[in-house]
């Protein structure tokens, strides 16, 4: 399991525990219709919660089981308003103190366990860059690896890049069927991190291959450049204005 999956069981979770206290409030205003119905929401949420971690972890976990049982006891509480028309006065205390019980499980059992490492080469010309951290990753039985080539300045299409990286045994991910926001990966690796002469990756892939949005949407960015150069390279250089100079340092 990926951190961002563990993050999206506690989010869930998160709107159980906030519709709890909405559930509360509508008890208190003897609303009970409304307060019924958010209970059948708030175990429908968890169900999805239980199915999603079976396709990640498998049948069977602890946290799984604790899901269950507090859809049990939710219904329960389910049938005492509908038969009596008011819940037990320590109801609300037993849905947070089942729901901290799931949260613990989750926190416990289902830790991080695999990462998602993106590489993104700017063009086959300099992917060696890449390449020795690619397989590194791919040899990590943790770590999914995934290859993404933009060839920004080419007008090779995918079927070429393909079979150019099927040589190098890198099996290659569309560009345009990742979404970067989406998948959240865990580190990215790229070698063109010019925003500021981005006007070809955004003409070729779009903007969320821009270093700018990708620190956003992932866990680390790392840039690997594709030349080595001399610190009096620097001198010889025409920085564009309003260029990030990597080599002026501020005092913190």
């Amino acid at each position: 399991m990926r951190k961002l999956q563990q993050d999206q069981i506690l989010d869930s979770l998160k709107m159980v525990r906030e519709a709890a206290a909405e559930w509360e409030r509508l008890l208190q205003a003897n609303n009970l219709s409304v307060a019924l119905q958010l209970l059948v929401d708030m175990s429908m949420l968890l169900e999805k919660v239980e199915d999603f971690i079976a396709v990640v972890k498998g049948e069977g976990t602890k946290t799984a089981q604790a899901l269950d049982e507090f859809q049990t006891k939710l219904y329960q509480i389910y049938q005492t308003i509908e038969t009596s028309g008011q819940a037990d006065k320590n109801a609300i205390k037993l849905i947070n103190k089942w729901l901290l019980n799931v949260e613990n499980d989750v926190s416990y059992e289902l830790k991080p366990d695999r990462i998602e490492v993106v590489f993104i080469s700017s063009r086959q010309s300099t992917c060696d860059a890449l390449e020795s951290a690619y397989f590194a990753a791919k040899n990590d039985p943790d770590c999914d690896a995934l290859y993404i080539p933009l060839e920004i300045f080419g007008k090779t299409d995918m079927a070429a890049q393909r079979q150019f990286y099927a040589k190098k045994n890198i099996p290659v991910v569309d560009y345009n069927d990742y979404d970067i926001e989406a998948h959240c990966p865990d580190v990215v690796y790229f070698d063109y991190p010019y925003d500021e002469f981005g006007k070809d990756i955004a003409k070729k892939a779009g903007l969320q291959f821009f270093s700018e949005y990708l620190r956003k949407h992932c866990g680390m960015l790392v840039h690997i450049p594709y030349f080595v150069t001399s610190w009096n390279d620097r001198f010889f250089y025409k920085k564009p204005r309003n260029h990030y100079d990597p080599y002026k340092f501020q005092s913190m």
